[in-house]
């Protein structure tokens, strides 16, 4: 699930609107820093494969949630289990129904501590890690024309990289005018690492119960090889979902 780790709304910043895109950026940064992740959430994500699917590989050892490319258009069902501070998911693939334990997959609800294995999952926590911080020279940033998200008002801010585009890979964020809050977030990315993978990965953020999260969203990828290319992309969608702390009880 590309869900962001679920936060509480602890609080709604109000001001007069910004002048500029930097102060814009510097208001979503102090919203964000009100926020906490629950104890625990259980969730079902829906993936629809338009190129890209879902697979469960070992990795290192561990296993782990990857898009791969398939002409398989069959939409996937995951119920998801997890737990503030927890490394790992308990996932639950709804046509196989024999749960297991994998690494937080690149739609994790629960931002990990350490590094992700799939390239998507790594330019999630990156473009979340930019989203909780106030800009430190990272990104250029300009105001652009509002844009109304899901039906809501929202701020559009384009980012250009300044330095180290990889790690700071946002290109556009879309701000709630009440909240400061993100409502999509934008990044590109490129990885070389095996094969040349560009893309874009895009994040759509709303209120789920008394927390902001990502609801929903989207990855688009091309492979780059042997003079031809191959693209596909996938959609995302959490429904369902359920925060109780009973949920990461031990047995």
């Amino acid at each position: 699930m590309l869900i962001y780790p679920a936060v509480l709304l602890l609080s709604t910043p109000t001001s007069a609107a910004p002048l500029d895109g930097a102060t814009m950026y510097a208001k979503m940064a102090l919203a964000m820093s009100a926020v906490r992740s629950p104890a625990a959430m259980s969730y079902d994500e829906t993936v629809s494969p338009r190129g890209l699917s879902v697979r469960n590989i070992a990795a290192n050892g561990v296993q782990v949630v990857h898009l791969v490319y398939s002409s398989d258009k069959t939409v996937l069902l995951f119920h998801v289990t997890q737990c503030a501070g927890a490394d790992t998911a308990r996932i639950t693939d709804a046509a196989a129904p024999q749960p297991y334990t994998a690494e937080q997959p690149f739609w994790s609800a629960v931002w990990s501590r350490g590094a992700q294995s799939s390239v998507i999952g790594t330019v999630r926590e990156r473009m979340i890690a930019d989203l909780v911080s106030a800009d430190d020279g990272a990104y250029q940033i300009a105001l652009a024309s509002p844009q109304s998200i899901n039906g809501s008002a929202a701020y559009h801010l384009h980012l250009t990289a300044l330095h180290d585009a990889a790690m700071h890979p946002l290109t556009d964020v879309f701000l709630d005018e009440q909240t400061f809050l993100p409502r999509r977030a934008v990044a590109d990315f490129e990885d070389d690492a095996v094969t040349r993978v560009t893309g874009v990965v895009t994040l759509n953020f709303d209120r789920v119960g008394n927390y902001w999260m990502i609801d929903s969203g989207e990855v688009d990828a091309t492979v780059h090889a042997y003079l031809r290319q191959v693209s596909g992309s996938a959609a995302f969608t959490a429904s369902n979902v359920t925060f109780a702390p009973g949920l990461c009880a031990v047995p």
